[in-house]
């Protein structure tokens, strides 16, 4: 799929996750993670922590946005851990999709697997499951409709945030669809 038709690309094979120390140096931090949003009630299984990328993740990330998306900067990256039982997400956009519409470079998303099984990402209204392999990435638009996938066992990933020069992020902010069968024009936004 592509980024440009569809809002969304995989991007296998991203991060090497061949050293040893990837997964634990992830996973460590996962321990502090506080809990976050997940549905209609929070049920305490869906975390979050800000992480730094390891350098080299980093370097791997950088070069990707600049293939892509050379106007785009690598912001802040969250650790989000899953617990066993995790249910899935209600549908939301990261970002206000009327905030967006006028801007000539909207800001994007990036999930990065780490766990061997990958990490699933639930997109549109009919909750297209995509697949995420372990080191790849799913890069994806700020206003594109996704919510994050149920686990059944613990699953660990990263949260990049992309920005974009044109449009200030804010911390801890998305939004959800109030009309469900509207047509797309006529939905109501609710951001919280």
């Amino acid at each position: 799929m592509s980024l440009k038709t569809n809002g969304w690309e995989i991007v296998p094979n991203l991060v090497d996750v061949s050293d040893p120390h990837f997964g634990e140096y992830y996973k460590r931090r996962a321990q502090f993670a506080q809990p976050i949003f997940n549905g209609q009630v929070n049920d305490d299984k869906r975390r979050e922590r800000n992480v730094r990328l390891r350098p080299q993740d980093l370097v791997c990330v950088k070069a990707m946005v600049e293939r892509l998306m050379p106007c785009l900067k690598v912001s802040n990256a969250v650790l989000l851990r899953s617990l066993a039982g995790c249910s899935a997400q209600k549908l939301h956009y990261d970002f206000d999709p009327e905030a967006l519409a006028h801007l000539s470079l909207v800001p994007h998303g990036l999930l990065i697997a780490i766990e061997p099984e990958g990490a699933q990402l639930d997109i549109g209204e009919q909750r297209v499951a995509i697949h995420i392999p372990q080191g790849g990435g799913l890069v994806f638009r700020g206003d594109l409709l996704h919510a994050g996938a149920a686990y059944a066992a613990r699953n660990d990933r990263i949260h990049v945030y992309l920005d974009s020069s044109e449009f200030q992020r804010q911390k801890d902010r998305t939004c959800s669809r109030v009309a469900r069968r509207l047509p797309m024009n006529k939905k109501k936004i609710k951001c919280n």
